[in-house]
């Protein structure tokens, strides 16, 4: 049994928590209590406590000083959905892996949108680079040839790629900040705004880049060595020689088929100190001990929060994104909205009419 306290507490957590979509459509009398959980119904709160106990033992619900707590990291939270949604970070190694790649999405519906990128429809006839939609492959053409297709409709200035058009397009809007040019050529002292123009800027001199970096001749990726850069052009020639003895795929790297064998065999052997939790990359563990540990190395460029992993800011940063949008239109509205009234008062002193003695 438990005390009135933890009836209390369970039952603030049943009136915090908002049903799923599948219980909304359950029917239940006046004189019958719902739980939020589920959807089953009782004659009495009493009822209602004992049968949400069984929720809390199966750790869908945690709470301190009537607050929701992960008990992985501490983390405290108002209410079940949020609750929810912060375990979805934790579940990671229970989501869906790409097999081809290091890919990992919590959906499976990304995973299946995210699988056709593997799959050739396109190949280069010239360097066997391959592309899922015939729009990548007809960019790609223009790194063989000196030709330059993409031309600016407002000054007529020509480019060899899409993106750098994009790019150019943006000093033609009458609110655009020019970015700082903080990366410089150190052959010829041109200065870019990104890494990555400046890694494939050192293409044209011959040189591997900054810090001993082997560049990807095919998109201006660079990588630490030159192993590294050929298992990375495999990705553009489709070249696939580790092939999985059981099911017949192959990979890029004899790495990415080990991870991939453990799908067929169920290993995972990487276990947490702190629990008997256990995972088939590395990775994944890492990110799951923080939980227990605390460590919270990606802080939040905005405020005060830190978070575990690199998934867990992003999706923090959106909350952000959102809040600077917000304020954002409400400060265009009002705008619009001064200049209206400008307008107004421009428009009432035109129609005022000065008498003058006869």
């Amino acid at each position: 049994m438990f005390d009135q306290e933890d009836t209390k507490q369970l039952l603030i957590a049943n009136r915090l928590h908002m049903p799923s979509v599948e219980n909304t459509e359950i029917i239940i009398a006046d004189h019958i209590i719902q739980c939020n959980f589920c959807g089953d119904g009782f004659v009495s709160e009493h009822a209602l406590a004992v049968h949400l106990k069984m929720h809390e033992q199966k750790n869908e619900i945690q709470f301190q000083d009537d607050q929701f707590v992960c008990e992985l990291c501490g983390y405290s939270l108002a209410t079940s959905s949020e609750f929810k949604e912060h375990q979805l970070e934790h579940e990671m190694e229970e989501s869906y892996a790409c097999d081809t790649c290091d890919y990992i999405t919590e959906h499976r519906e990304n995973l299946i949108a995210h699988q056709k990128r593997h799959i050739i429809e396109y190949e280069c006839e010239i360097c066997g680079a391959s592309f899922v939609s015939s729009n990548s492959y007809i960019e790609h053409q223009s790194i063989h040839s000196v030709e330059k297709p993409f031309q600016c409709e407002i000054c007529s200035a020509p480019f060899r790629y899409r993106q750098g058009l994009r790019l150019h397009a943006k000093l033609h809007q009458p609110d655009y900040v020019p970015p700082q040019r903080k990366h410089h050529c150190q052959l010829c002292n041109k200065r870019f705004s990104r890494k990555q123009v400046l890694l494939v800027h050192m293409k044209t001199h011959g040189h591997m880049g900054p810090q001993n970096e082997y560049i990807c001749p095919v998109c201006g990726k660079a990588v630490s060595s030159k192993t590294y850069l050929t298992v990375h052009l495999r990705k553009h020639t489709g070249e696939k020689p580790h092939v999985c003895d059981l099911c017949g795929k192959g990979f890029i790297s004899q790495n990415y088929l080990s991870v991939h064998r453990r799908t067929h065999t169920g290993e995972k052997p990487h276990k947490c100190t702190h629990c008997e939790k256990r995972f088939t990359q590395r990775t994944t563990l890492v990110v799951h001990l923080r939980g227990h540990t605390g460590d919270r190395p990606y802080p939040c460029t905005c405020c005060h929060k830190s978070f575990a992993s690199k998934t867990m800011l992003n999706s923090h940063l959106k909350t952000h994104a959102k809040q600077n949008a917000r304020q954002q239109q409400e400060q265009q509205q009002q705008q619009q909205l001064q200049h209206e009234q400008e307008i107004q008062q421009e428009q009432s002193l035109d129609t005022i009419t000065i008498l003058l003695p006869s």
